[in-house]
């Protein structure tokens, strides 16, 4: 059955305790989680929202950074339109990481947007630029060098530039999606949900 309307796929990486989770339920559900458990496999999210006059399902799939978890990825970040890489702005291992899931998605997912985003800005607000282990313009350097769509530091405690996270991606990503889902109409084919990213890729900032 093709699919009712336009689909972007948003899939969710990075190690456990990320903030891949809070991030999500910042955006989706304006809370902030009170618990401090890991997501096991993957959790679904939905919305529907409008670019000009056409609908367009919003899907943003989270998954489980722990690596018993790991062989599952591949799954998950099949056809996806936008990958988010979550890294903990106050752990070096946590960047390190992304960088790794950056080549995976790379290596899997063809034309997949990536944007790379910084969680957990709070902590460095309130201790200090001591408490800072990956330094932003070293992750903008990093994404020139891979054709990442945008770097973004986020705090999903106090919502900073959590909701200017999706909306970048819906911006980017709806107009490919529209078209791509009339083309697949207009040819009677089964629409597929990884909408590709046309257009150049654009490096965005704080």
């Amino acid at each position: 059955m093709a699919a009712a309307c336009p689909t972007i796929k948003v899939v969710m990486v990075g190690k456990a305790f990320a903030g891949k989770t809070c991030l999500c339920t910042r955006y989706l559900h304006k809370s902030f989680p009170t618990s401090n458990s890991n997501t096991v496999g993957a959790a679904y999210g939905a919305e529907y929202r409008f670019h000009k006059n056409d609908k367009v399902k919003f899907e943003i799939w989270d998954t489980a950074g722990s690596e018993r978890y790991e062989s599952w990825l591949p799954l998950y970040m099949r056809e996806s339109t936008a990958a988010v890489v979550c890294y903990d702005l106050t752990n070096a291992a946590h960047w390190e990481k992304a960088k790794k899931y950056v080549d995976e998605i790379k290596l899997r997912v063809e034309g997949c947007r990536i944007y790379l985003v910084g969680t957990k800005l709070d902590i460095i607000q309130k201790q200090g630029r001591a408490a800072r282990q990956v330094d932003y313009h070293d992750a903008v350097d990093y994404a020139d060098s891979v054709r990442a769509t945008c770097v973004l530091e986020t705090s999903s405690l106090t919502g900073y530039n959590v909701v200017e996270v999706f909306d970048r991606i819906f911006n980017d990503c709806a107009a490919d999606a529209i078209r791509r889902f009339g083309e697949a109409r207009a040819g009677g084919g089964r629409q597929s949900l990884r909408l590709g990213t046309g257009g150049q890729q654009k490096k965005c900032c704080l």
